[in-house]
């Protein structure tokens, strides 16, 4: 008597389990459902895929006429063609009720079966009717050229900051000098050199230090590039691509070719990873207006105003520090000042703070400024993105790109402002 209560115990148990697990199960799948919708919207087709998975392996085929839709376009778009056709073939088996989907999925079968005829037309000229892209800021780096180049530059810099520092010293000498004067004439010459010396320094600092280091610079790395454009024209020639362009001009990757190895080979550097095998069709690009796209965002606007804001009220901070330092200096060099050292070092101490203030809010200024034009430039990069893959475009790149004058490439500016909701 007791077993059978014991066992009957033990079934409601297990009737209780089984339906909290069907219970879970199901809610695990609404939100996997509810997942791949949203990817799909957002035309992260991978995702909309591994969401699909999980619900078809843990309910089986209930849930076809839910997800074969999303299945079946998601391979599509992602020009997996076969893939495409044999899952619609598999869901039209079972002879689906005729509405807008289904006929959207016999036009993806016949768009697919149309390509994969002509991926057969597999030619060495197809090659010549498309672009490529090159890593260029991480290639460059890799050369051995580079590093003895920056090694050159870091030196001078080195020595523009010691000849810095032994400026800032004599000005110390001559502050110096000026205390120790004797007489009021000999105090206005040490005036003169004091504010000779403020003119040599700030030409100094400001123009001639920086120009000279930047002309170097572009010295050193011309002939870096030179090579590197060399190489690339060498790639280019013998894979018959119509241009390599460098990656910061791509904006949406779709399958276009990173012939970045190919260059390296051709450099005699390291190859990072396994090179992919050359397009055997033509491929279709397309080009945007990339600032006339990031200037019609709200976002773009609202940076503008916050940073307007922000540099606006950093002035009125470092002006009032100024006018104080001013205010000061006239009094501290009147004819008839006759000051302790206390208050020269109080002087020192406001120009001290200006120097502070100023490096102080120009980097939190450049950090908020790449804070969101980053958040921007991301935005409008994943429409592009969207644009590229609804379109089949292998990528979406910069209209400023130097390409022949009879290559075949679309404006997308318009699809990409559309997909943002901007004019």
């Amino acid at each position: 008597m007791n077993n059978l209560k014991f066992l009957a115990v033990a079934s409601v148990f297990v009737l209780g389990c089984a339906l909290f697990a069907q219970t879970a199960q199901a809610q695990s799948v609404a939100e996997w459902l509810q997942t791949a919708r949203t990817a799909f919207e957002n035309s992260e087709y991978r995702t909309v895929l591994t969401n699909v998975a999980k619900i078809e392996e843990a309910v089986g085929s209930a849930t076809k006429p839910a997800t074969a839709y999303l299945r079946i376009m998601s391979h599509y778009r992602l020009r997996e063609y076969e893939q495409c056709i044999s899952s619609a073939n598999a869901y039209l088996d079972d002879k689906p009720a005729q509405d807008e989907t289904l006929q959207e999925i016999n036009n993806a079968i016949a768009d697919s079966k149309l390509r994969l005829a002509e991926r057969q037309q597999n030619t060495v000229e197809q090659t010549k009717k498309n672009l490529a892209f090159c890593n260029t800021d991480a290639i460059i780096v890799e050369m051995p050229e580079f590093r003895e180049a920056m090694e050159k530059w870091q030196q001078a810099q080195k020595e523009f900051e010691a000849q810095k520092a032994d400026m800032e010293n004599s000005y110390e000498q001559k502050m110096s000098d000026y205390h120790n004067a004797m007489s009021e004439s000999e105090k206005t010459i040490k005036e003169k050199e004091i504010e000779d010396w403020k003119t040599s320094y700030i030409k100094f600092v400001e123009e001639e230090a920086p120009e000279r280091l930047q002309k170097m610079e572009k010295d050193l790395l011309k002939p870096i590039y030179d090579k590197l454009n060399t190489a690339a024209d060498a790639v280019k020639t013998e894979t018959g691509f119509v241009w390599i362009v460098p990656d910061n001009a791509v904006y949406s990757n779709n399958g276009i070719f990173d012939a970045s190895n190919l260059i390296r080979k051709k450099l005699g550097l390291q190859t990072t990873q396994t090179q992919t095998q050359l397009p055997t069709i033509p491929q279709k690009f397309a080009f945007v207006d990339a600032s006339a796209i990031i200037q019609a965002m709200p976002e773009y606007a609202k940076m503008k105003k916050e940073l307007e804001d922000l540099e606006k009220a950093n002035q009125a901070v470092l002006n009032e520090k100024i006018d104080d330092y001013n205010r000061k200096t006239a009094e501290y060099f009147g004819k008839n000042q006759t000051w302790a050292e206390s208050k020269m070092r109080e002087l020192d101490n406001i120009s001290d703070e200006i120097e502070k203030f100023t490096l102080s809010s120009e980097d939190f200024f450049r950090k908020r400024q790449q804070e969101l034009w980053t958040a921007i430039e991301d935005k409008a990069k994943s429409a592009m993105q969207a644009v590229s893959v609804e379109n089949d475009f292998a990528a979406i790149i910069d209209k400023e790109s130097e390409l022949p004058k009879d290559f075949v490439i679309v404006d997308a500016t318009k699809l990409v402002k559309k997909r943002l909701g901007t004019k």
